[in-house]
Order: structure tokens, then sequence, then C-alpha cells
């Protein structure tokens, strides 16, 4: 194909560099949708936690596991609220498991 280009006169080192520079920042804007799948998949393969569980993670905020997902997970703190964490956060830090299909409200 390459070789194509170049005989009808159409210079491909342009559009090369134009695929390189795609590339980057394709990889760049996809790093973070990366990292929370691989670790949602961590979190489903692996399962550490499980919905019902009582979660505390590395920041601080801790709550009842309500929703576990691919891209995200759903906690709900003391006060009622509903925290959505996307899986980065939560598999990939460091998380304690307080208390498995905890049942205080």
């Amino acid at each position: 194909m390459l070789t194509f280009l170049e005989s009808i006169g159409i210079s491909v080192g342009p559009i090369l560099a134009t695929l390189g520079i795609g590339s980057l920042a394709m990889a760049l804007a996809l790093q973070e949708t990366l990292q929370n799948t691989l670790s949602g998949l961590f979190l489903v393969v692996d399962s550490p936690v499980q919905v019902g569980d009582y979660v505390k993670l590395s920041s601080g905020q801790e709550g009842w596991l309500t929703q576990l997902g691919w891209r995200s997970s759903k906690f709900r703190r003391m006060n009622e609220n509903i925290v959505n964490r996307s899986q980065f956060a939560v598999g990939g830090r460091d998380f304690s498991r307080i208390s498995a299909h905890a049942t205080a409200r």
C-alpha cells in the first residue's frame, strides 16, 4: 500500500507522522478507561469484595458496596448518600473489607 502511494506520487511520510500522533492521542485518551476496566476485571475475577460488604477505601471514604460493575462501584455511606467510585479508585488502590455482608444500617 505504501509502495503504491509512493509510486503515484503521494508522500507517505506525513501520513505516517499523522497516524503516529493520532495513535498517541488515542492511547492517552483511553488510559483511564483501560485502568478502570482492568481494575474492574480484577475485582470481578478475584472477588476480594462482594455486594453487601462494608468497605473502607484508602481515600477515607467508607460504606456498603451496593453495586459492583466493570467501570465503577456504588457505595451507600452511613448518611445514606450514594457514592459512585471508579474501579481504579477501588481495585487499583488499597482498601479494607471491614465486614462481609454487613447488616447494620
